[in-house]
């Protein structure tokens, strides 16, 4: 493990730290009368009854892309891309709870000592996830150890983007987020192998036409990045994965 690497470990442990305390100091945080205590446990529970249908739906799609992934690339690389999703996945479950703890504090906290008061219970109850995402990201950007530095990674957006200047230039496009429908077929093209993952995608995943071309310019995008022209499987699963974790973000 590089320096960077250890760094970013260290301050993922503080950034966890610091989220744990203010969860432990919210949790301490008066939740006022017994009818505010009552809503509050139907708000709780209807939160939990929403993560456990959501990551019913994103377990089978989790698994699908992880054997989709270790088929067309490496299955080093979809163990990775599994820690990934379940760190996404703790990330929401203790941002929600925490959130669903800081909610009627907050009220109480209006009510009883002022808008002062109720922003800090807000706040710090926001900032658990706000906390959680970035670490749990900088424990698996660390975990996977790319150990890719700021300098190398300028590099590579630098070249990217005259990569797509050159390719665009005189067609009417900019870069590949500009491309529509007819851009996307003329410069999105997959290789065989990459053809036969998207279909794939398209039919387990449930895709709409928008959310197949926009996987089709990230793929783009990734290719670009590796400087390669042929768009491959690699750079197709790798855009599937980008958009897996978003969704688990989405709350």
């Amino acid at each position: 493990m590089n320096v960077i690497a250890i760094i970013a470990v260290i301050a993922a442990i503080i950034g966890l730290a610091v989220a744990v305390g203010l969860a432990s100091w919210i949790s301490k945080a008066d939740e006022g009368n017994d009818r505010m205590k009552e809503i509050a446990g139907y708000i709780r529970e209807g939160a939990m009854a929403f993560l456990s249908r959501e990551y019913k739906i994103m377990i089978p799609v989790i698994i699908i892309l992880f054997l989709l992934i270790g088929f067309f690339i490496s299955w080093v690389t979809g163990i990775l891309y599994v820690c990934g999703a379940l760190l996404s996945v703790l990330a929401g479950f203790f941002g929600m709870k925490v959130a669903t703890l800081g909610n009627v504090r907050t009220a109480n906290a209006a009510k009883e000592s002022g808008m002062n008061k109720a922003l800090k219970v807000a706040f710090r109850s926001g900032a658990v996830m706000g906390l959680a995402v970035p670490d749990y990201e900088l424990v698996q950007r660390s975990i996977k150890g790319s150990g890719m530095c700021s300098d190398e990674m300028r590099r590579k957006v630098e070249s990217a983007v005259e990569i797509q200047r050159e390719r665009y230039r005189n067609t009417g496009y900019e870069n590949n987020g500009s491309l529509d429908e007819e851009g996307i077929a003329l410069f999105c093209i997959p290789d065989e192998e990459g053809r036969k993952l998207m279909t794939e995608a398209y039919v387990k995943m449930g895709l709409t036409m928008r959310s197949y071309n926009r996987l089709l310019k990230v793929a783009r995008s990734i290719a670009d990045l590796e400087g390669d022209e042929q768009m491959r499987a690699e750079h197709i699963a790798e855009a599937l994965m980008y958009r897996t974790t978003d969704i688990g973000n989405e709350r």
